[in-house]
């Protein structure tokens, strides 16, 4: 399995912005399934 985010946003901010957590949090329930 290969997942590829593309984004248009500035990491600004020790903490991930949500799209990121969305997309791993997706990424990882897809290996569970």
């Amino acid at each position: 399995m290969i997942g590829i985010l593309l984004t248009q946003r500035l990491m600004d901010s020790p903490q991930p912005p949500g799209a990121f957590l969305d997309f791993w949090t997706t990424a990882y329930q897809a290996i569970e399934d």
